[in-house]
């Protein structure tokens, strides 16, 4: 079993709190992964936390408390690439990229898309 690092390519707020009770978001991030070639390869994202506050530029710290896959990205060949089991550590995210025989062999993708629950806390 092979793990293959993913890169964050963009984060989006998809969910903030609406008056000043609460202070729960909710981030689609958009990854990419490179080739994995066997059923039992996993993904993973490290320093979400850190992603996800670079590229917001919020001031303070961002603490994850759990992922779920979102839509598909693709790979070079235009099949879908679904992110379908992950969990999280310490702020790393393990991403099972498939986890079937038919979906081993995957060409490099690109927008696997994960949606990250967490809070904001000052610094």
């Amino acid at each position: 079993m092979a793990t293959i690092t993913g890169t964050v390519n963009d984060v989006k707020c998809v969910s903030a709190p609406q008056s000043s009770i609460g202070n729960r978001y909710v981030y689609e991030l958009s990854c990419s992964f490179g080739l994995y070639t066997a059923s039992s390869d996993a993904g993973q994202i490290a320093s979400v936390d850190s992603s996800i506050q670079t590229f917001t530029k919020r001031a303070g710290t961002f603490t994850v408390y759990g992922a779920i896959p979102g839509q598909p990205g693709i790979d070079s060949s235009g099949n879908a690439v679904y992110g379908v089991l992950i969990t999280n550590t310490s702020g790393t995210l393990a991403i099972d990229l498939g986890g079937t025989t038919a979906e081993a062999n995957c060409a490099a993708s690109t927008g696997v898309k994960v949606l990250v629950l967490g809070d904001w806390s000052a610094t």
